[in-house]
């Protein structure tokens, strides 16, 4: 029986009807070979087992299969963590989704918008990241729309007009559409089955890219009480992962953690201080891209004017390099540059990354330190999203620790001036109370300032359509009962900031292995695992030990000893053949199912395997660092390789 008629074609959606599409999807994944299918046959069943008894407003299928929908949008396999997070959405059960960038998050929840008959609402702040999306969703046969602030206002009413007729599967939204209350009214027309809130860690105090906007989830999510709700999050602590569950409202939430190494990734770290520093870090900059090859790099600079030196630093150097900030009017034509490799390098500030997905890129470079450790770990995590080995350097000393440090004590947060900017919106307020700040007048302390006065009780905050905040005053300034909860408030702000600056320093200034360091802060309890070279203090690199001030221009060979590429010059010439056949199957595999290439196998395995050279599947499973994983679902394939190896 297939899904569609378990869930009773087009009529009423009752208790019956729902399980019995469970059923139906359970039989579908029962029906196939790979052990991934059987896994999440077994993971719906077990979910379900403690899902809240069914409804009329249950989510059910579509009438798509399961297996046709994950087709269609390029899988083969689903990776270890997803098969949960899709059991979840389809058994009606909330779940905390805690992935490492680049690991498929995002199919968490396609999979099961592809799947579910109403509608899936993604809250992201990522809108580059939404029209690519948007596109392959198109592609795959899905149903896809986004609201934001790159929509005219009748582009917004002819998304919302689909919605409410019940035409959309999936829909992106950035977080400020919760002060609309036209969008809010549509959602409820609409009915929602999963409501998916992506950049998680937005929504905590603790986290280290708090963003206002997003202090309204909780309260959105239950006034449209959808079936299911799902927060995904790359970096999250475990002080973070229980104020997203606490703030978004999740009910008994399923946890998938998947893991936070990425074991393509070597992690370096000088802390340079003193006189001549600064030629220091750009001669450590030189080297490493030239241990780079010709692959392409991203670096971040503290500053807009340090971003535009490096870059024209490098240009003279006869390296292709863009500057990208907030501030240049060509952001756009940079990141086209960089992306379609005619700009080898990208020097920016955090401004870049965001939504931006460049797969191919080989090496990320902090010259000066980010305000938290959880901030380097996603930028560097934009190195090597393809699964090949990729870097990540920084240099970073006293002074650096010292200007964020005053960058946080001069930071326009305090009792005092909360108070001074309620007073300036009642000053403009109207008779209502309502008050409008523009675009120009907001940033992101002031953002910061309005959202802890509406915690404390003195604003609301409300929609405003073109840019700006908008609000309205609840009460004349902050209240004496007011005045002891903004100070728990600001408090915690500043406490927050000088903790995620404590964290980033410590990484680098502490001789210790820095992907255990990186595991350590995220409560990971795996051990670190690296494809080649792990970090500077495991394994130092030439060219950090003694780099020199100055490197000449080219590529060349210098830096390769800290390539990570030695013990692969160490295999024969027979075995070197292997070696590259079994890396070409990777990559082509990886390509076809989305996944990073490591995670169908890492480097040293193939290479293990090219030296064994098994004959058969008893033989694969013997050789060192190849798992039952790799056996049972690619055992045959890699089997095959060989032989035509062998065969050639």
């Amino acid at each position: 029986m297939g899904a569609a008629e378990a869930a009773g074609g087009e009529g009423p959606r009752g208790a019956a009807a729902v399980e019995e599409a469970l059923e139906a999807l359970r039989e579908e994944w029962r029906g196939h070979a790979a052990g991934a299918r059987r896994e999440l046959a077994a993971a719906v069943s077990a979910l379900v087992a403690r899902r809240p008894a069914a409804a009329a407003g249950d989510p059910v299928p579509r009438g798509r299969p399961v297996s046709e929908a994950l087709g269609a949008l390029g899988v083969r396999r689903l990776r270890p963590g997803q098969d949960r997070a899709v059991a979840a959405a389809l058994g009606g059960r909330d779940a905390l989704v805690i992935m490492a960038t680049g690991s498929g998050k995002s199919l968490c929840y396609q999979a099961p918008a592809a799947v579910l008959e109403g509608l899936t609402v993604v809250i992201s702040p990522l809108i580059a990241l939404m029209s690519d999306q948007i596109d392959a969703l198109t592609r795959a046969g899905v149903d896809a729309a986004a609201l934001n602030s790159t929509l005219d206002e009748q582009g917004q009413r002819d998304v919302l007009a689909r919605a409410r007729a019940r035409e959309l599967s999936l829909l992106y939204v950035a977080p400020e559409r919760f002060n609309s209350p036209a969008f809010v009214s549509a959602m409820r027309v609409a009915r929602v089955d999963l409501l998916v809130v992506d950049e998680a860690h937005c929504v905590s105090e603790w986290g280290h890219d708090f963003r206002p906007d997003y202090r309204r989830v909780g309260a959105f999510r239950r006034s449209l009480a959808p079936r299911a709700t799902m927060a995904l999050t790359a970096t999250a602590a475990e002080r973070v992962r229980e104020d997203i569950v606490r703030r978004v409202g999740l009910q008994d939430p399923v946890v998938v953690a998947g893991g936070f190494d990425r074991p393509n990734i070597a992690f370096d770290a000088v802390w340079a201080g003193g006189s001549g520093s600064v030629a220091r870090r750009r001669g450590l900059l030189r080297s490493a891209l030239v241990a780079a090859g010709e692959g392409k790099a991203i670096v971040y600079c503290g500053t807009r004017k340090v971003a535009d030196e490096t870059a024209e630093d490098l240009r003279a150097a006869g390296i292709s390099a863009v500057s990208y900030h907030a501030g240049r009017s060509d952001r756009a034509e940079a990141q086209e540059a960089f992306r379609t490799g005619r700009a080898r390098v990208v020097a920016a500030t955090n401004a870049f990354g965001m939504g931006v997905n460049v797969p191919d890129v080989r090496l990320v470079v902090h010259i000066t330190l980010p305000d938290s450790l959880e901030q380097l770990y996603q930028e560097a995590g934009r190195a090597g999203r393809d699964g090949e080995p990729a870097r990540h350097v920084i240099v970073a000393g006293p002074a650096d620790e010292a200007a964020v440090r005053r960058r946080i004590d001069r930071a326009r947060i305090g009792v005092g001036q909360v108070e001074a900017l309620v007073r300036r919106a009642a000053a403009r307020a109207d008779a209502d109370g309502a008050f409008r700040l523009s675009r120009e007048e907001c940033d992101d302390d002031t953002d910061v300032m309005l959202a802890l006065a509406e915690r404390a009780g003195a604003i609301e905050l409300t929609g405003a359509p073109g840019g700006g905040r908008a609000g309205l005053l609840l009460t004349e300034g902050i209240l004496p009962g007011q005045r002891g909860e903004l100070q728990r408030l600001v408090a915690a702000e500043v406490d927050r900031r000088r903790s995620g600056l404590a964290g980033a320093a410590a990484y680098v200034r502490e001789e210790t292995c820095r992907r255990r360091m990186l595991l350590e802060h995220f409560d990971d309890p795996a051990e670190p695992v690296s494809e080649e070279r792990c970090c500077d203090v495991c394994d130092p690199p030439s060219d950090l030990v003694a780099a020199p001030l100055e490197v000449a221009r080219g590529s060349g060979r210098a830096g390769a000893a800290g390539s990570g590429q030695e013990a692969m010059e160490r295999l024969s010439h027979g075995e070197r053949v292997r070696f590259d056949a079994l890396r070409a199957w990777r990559a082509t595999t990886a390509k076809a199912i989305g996944w990073p290439a490591f995670r169908v196998s890492p480097n040293r395995a193939l290479a293990a395997i090219a030296q064994a050279d098994p004959r058969d599947t008893e033989a694969l499973a013997a050789v060192l660092g190849v798992g039952p994983w790799l056996v049972e679902n690619y055992g045959d394939d890699v089997l095959a390789v060989l032989a035509q190896v062998r065969a050639a």
